[in-house]
């Protein structure tokens, strides 16, 4: 989920990555063009079209879930998404009340199998979050900009929430700030500018608890999913020790991380991590700033295999998620937010890539439901305002 600090461009310096007034160190939207600029690059692009049999084959189908939004909110924000065991699609993201966003709240969409999309708002907050399932309700993690603190609100029921601040001194700005589910236990991780080490809290039989440090001072997290459990008592964590990124291995049974291993190729800066399968970690980064890169591995190598695709230029940064058969999903902002790209691992080992919206896009999450459909939220911009929408569709 959710890291360092966003440098913005003259023109849009009014809103961070994860809300208008976040203090994430993750470099976020950094746009070196206005949007007049960037629209018109968009309107004279005709390469990124979808042909006939592209649109036959997504079977796709998009909601707007927020129709009118100012475009700096837009340009700088995120989403994202998570599926429930019952099938329920969780969406959080920051929402404005007036025009001028001067109001933002951290709001909650769901949808149920079968019916529309409903949404509540949490709280007022700006700055990063993260969102997990416990016991078939959503848990949101987040920076609380009112007092300074790292909180988590746990769903009841309908705009019903548990409020709980965890023990973390926060100072501006912070990082580290990820969430993942194992089973009925919920762990999050934060770290903070004052050089502690990084903190690692879980949700259990209703009670937050904090468990074992990783001694590393000033941690960086991954940009959109860095944080996941394996399953078999394992958690896996994307952070960064001086220039280096890579993973940290925690042992629930041992109450400790036990192992880390370091990425070896220079430019790369991690976006999502997915764990699973027979001694599999794979991480979707970008390389310089610039294309995307994928690496595959284990705790002992984890560039067992690596792709770089220098075609495939990116913005800010990619989703990825792999679903019950293996297929490996990696979501991204084409170069400039010119489009909506996916990437797509088939079962020959294989990378194959398409459009999954020819428009602009920023902000993108992944999820898969039930019926193996891929879930995609996203930001896009017209010539007076933004959108927030989701769009799903069996790839």
């Amino acid at each position: 989920m959710n890291r360092s600090l966003i440098k913005l461009s003259a023109l849009l310096c009014l809103l961070a990555f994860s809300s208008c007034d976040c203090t994430d160190r993750n470099p976020g939207w950094v746009l070196d063009e206005t949007y007049d600029e960037f629209n018109n690059k968009i309107d004279g692009d005709q390469d990124s079209k979808l042909t006939e049999d592209d649109e036959k084959d997504i079977e796709k189908k998009t909601v707007k879930i927020e129709p009118d939004i100012p475009f700096e909110h837009a340009l700088n924000e995120r989403t994202a998404l998570v599926t429930g065991p019952d099938g329920t699609l969780w969406l959080a993201y920051n929402s404005c009340s007036s025009s001028n966003c001067d109001d933002v709240s951290l709001t909650l969409g769901q949808k149920k199998e079968g019916e529309d999309w409903t949404f509540e708002k949490v709280k007022s907050q700006q700055g990063t979050f993260g969102i997990e399932i416990y016991k078939n309700q959503p848990v949101l993690v987040f920076l609380d900009p009112t007092d300074d603190s790292f909180k988590v609100a746990l769903r009841k029921g309908k705009d019903d929430f548990s409020f709980q601040t965890l023990p973390v001194l926060r100072t501006d700005p912070s990082d580290g700030l990820d969430i993942a589910r194992d089973g009925d236990r919920v762990f999050v991780t934060f770290s903070n500018d004052r050089g502690d080490d990084l903190s690692t809290f879980v949700l259990d039989d209703d009670n937050w608890t904090k468990v074992d440090d990783l001694a590393i001072g000033n941690a960086s997290a991954a940009y959109e999913r860095g944080l996941q459990a394996d399953g078999d008592g394992n958690l896996f964590l994307v952070h960064q020790n001086a220039e280096l990124w890579g993973i940290a291995q925690y042992s629930l049974d041992d109450n400790q991380w036990t192992e880390r291993q370091y990425l070896k190729k220079e430019g790369i800066r991690p976006s999502s991590l997915v764990v699973g399968g027979i001694n599999e970690i794979c991480i979707a980064s970008d390389i310089d700033d610039s294309y995307l890169s994928i690496s595959c591995g284990d705790m002992n190598n984890l560039e067992r295999e690596q792709w770089n695709f220098p075609d495939e230029k990116l913005t800010s940064y990619s989703s990825m998620f792999r679903d019950q058969k293996g297929t490996l999903y990696v979501a991204f902002n084409a170069e400039n937010n010119a489009e909506l790209r996916l990437a797509t691992r088939t079962s020959s080992g294989d990378w194959e890539f398409k459009s999954l919206f020819e428009k602009n896009s920023f902000g993108v999450s992944t999820t898969i439901d039930r019926a193996g459909q891929l879930i995609v939220s996203y930001y896009t911009c017209n010539d007076s305002n933004c959108s927030l929408e989701v769009l799903s569709g069996r790839q």
